[in-house]
């Protein structure tokens, strides 16, 4: 097994990616699978720091699903036979801000 240590580059980030890659058919018992679960972690905080991934937007996640079924808003409109509803008409899912709560 591999020494553990935070991943601090891009070239060790392509190395750790490839390494889990590698194992990812290890079976819980053996040794590549408890290299597995330390080398994880490791390349989850450094795409953490590096590759962050907001909140998605109400928006955002019906684009995103559209896009995944090859739809268009006039191919889902003249499905439903209503008008277009503007995606631009964003609301986020998420309220990052505590102070903000709904009493």
């Amino acid at each position: 097994m591999a020494e553990s240590k935070p991943i601090r580059a891009e070239t060790e980030y392509k190395a750790a990616l490839r390494r889990v890659s590698e194992l990812m058919d290890a079976r819980q018992g053996e040794p590549e699978f408890d290299e597995l679960e330390a080398l994880a972690p490791l390349v989850e905080a450094y795409e953490d720091e590096h590759y962050p991934i907001g909140h998605p937007t109400a928006a955002g996640a019906i684009e995103f699903r559209m896009d995944q079924e090859g739809l268009t808003p006039g191919r889902i409109a003249r499905r439903r036979r209503k008008r277009r509803t503007p995606l631009s008409l964003q609301r986020p899912l998420h309220n990052p801000s505590p102070q903000s709560k709904v009493a």
